[in-house]
């Protein structure tokens, strides 16, 4: 009988060890950290947007179709853009670095599930 039990239960082992490792899951959201600072002297704003990537500098400003920084005129007005882009807004927190307060902005959007 134990030579029977112990070949089941080797066997009964792996099989629910490789039935365990399915497909990893598919995102169904993605994430940013936008982060903006008003212009030295005057009343514009600019964002940066952190998507996550390595390629991407710190700091790095958004840009328009045609590479030139984004200026907006309120942080609502930069919320306003992204929102247009599919960003919902998720927490908001200001960190201050030499004398900057920078907002940033936690936001997300679904990502289309592809097969």
């Amino acid at each position: 009988m134990k030579k029977l039990l112990m070949p089941l239960l080797f066997t009964l082992c792996f099989t629910s060890i490789s039935v365990a490792q399915d497909q990893p899951a598919k995102r169904t959201e993605e994430y940013c950290d936008a982060f903006m600072w008003e212009k030295t002297f005057g009343k514009q704003f600019y964002m940066s947007v952190d998507f996550g990537n390595a390629q991407q500098k710190r700091g790095e400003k958004l840009l328009d179709a045609s590479g030139n920084p984004l200026e907006f005129i309120s942080p609502i007005d930069a919320l306003n853009y992204m929102n247009r882009q599919g960003w919902e807004l998720v927490h908001v927190y200001v960190v201050r670095e030499e004398k900057t307060d920078f907002r940033h902005y936690v936001m997300k959007r679904k990502v289309s599930v592809q097969e």
